[in-house]
């Protein structure tokens, strides 16, 4: 099984048990690595998360609003990495 194969493997056996610590873990939303890594690798990591997962979703997150503005019934689906951590978009409709 390939790399990303097992990436996959985690994050579904994770999201399958409400594991929300390790979702956070294997989608790089938290600073446990940071120790690990150069300042370079470090800026690297956050500008690749906040093209891949803030910047989406606040995308996404307009979205959601819009259909709720409008009153439309709808069943909305994003990756579980797009759920958890501060700015994921639970957190932001909660807000």
């Amino acid at each position: 099984m390939s790399l990303y194969g097992i990436a996959i493997g985690q994050l579904y056996r994770a999201w399958c048990v409400g594991d929300y610590d390790t979702l956070v873990m294997l989608n790089g939303l938290d600073d446990s690595t940071a120790a690990e890594s150069d300042d370079e690798e470090q800026a690297l990591e956050a500008e690749y998360n906040s093209a891949l997962v803030t910047e989406r979703n606040e995308g996404m997150l307009q979205v959601a609003l819009d259909y709720l503005a409008n009153g439309d019934k709808v069943f909305f689906a994003v990756g579980a990495g797009h759920m958890v951590g501060e700015g994921g978009l639970a957190q932001l409709l909660r807000d």
